[in-house]
């Protein structure tokens, strides 16, 4: 099957896609704790619970 993950901004609400490369060289790495909203340049956590399924799925 072909999965598309999303996360969502937590200012505006934009969808982001996360590609299989963010999520193993962002979403999946201890030392990366946020990205940027592309819509609006806004700073995003990168929960705990997301960065070990990132893992799990890389």
């Amino acid at each position: 099957m072909n999965y598309k993950y999303l996360s969502f901004c937590t200012s505006c609400g934009f969808p982001t896609e996360l590609t299989k490369h963010i999520l193993h060289h962002y979403f999946s790495n201890h030392t990366v704790n946020v990205f940027y909203c592309h819509h609006c340049h806004t700073e995003n956590k990168i929960p705990t619970y997301l960065k070990k399924i990132a893992t799990e799925l890389t």
